[in-house]
């Protein structure tokens, strides 16, 4: 958070991680050999997400995503009771995928 006489910033940084399932899979071994093995695959991912919190009319679409981020910002200017100058409320919030690297 960062305050000046103009505006207030508000910022937050989420994690999330996404519960996965285990599935089995039946493959042949060198088109001869019979095996089986378990793939582990991800219940939601971060465009799921995106789509979902989109949908939600409390919520709405993100200002910008890509395959690493979700991130939602909001300005209000705000004007105090009783004063004749307000304020800029700008809020900040990004949805990382934990366990992703970050980009820089």
């Amino acid at each position: 958070a960062r305050t000046d006489v103009d505006y207030n910033l508000l910022s937050n940084e989420i994690f999330v991680e996404f519960r996965t399932r285990e599935r089995v899979e039946r493959e042949l071994l060198w088109g001869i050999i019979p095996r089986k093995r378990v793939v582990t695959e991800k219940l939601m991912t971060l465009d799921h997400l995106d789509v979902a919190l989109g949908e939600d009319m409390n919520i709405g679409t993100p200002d910008y995503a890509d395959e690493g981020m979700i991130q939602f910002l909001k300005t209000d200017r705000v004007i105090p009771p009783y004063q004749t100058k307000g304020y800029k409320l700008i809020e900040l919030v990004r949805i990382y995928e934990a366990g992703m690297s970050r980009q820089t």
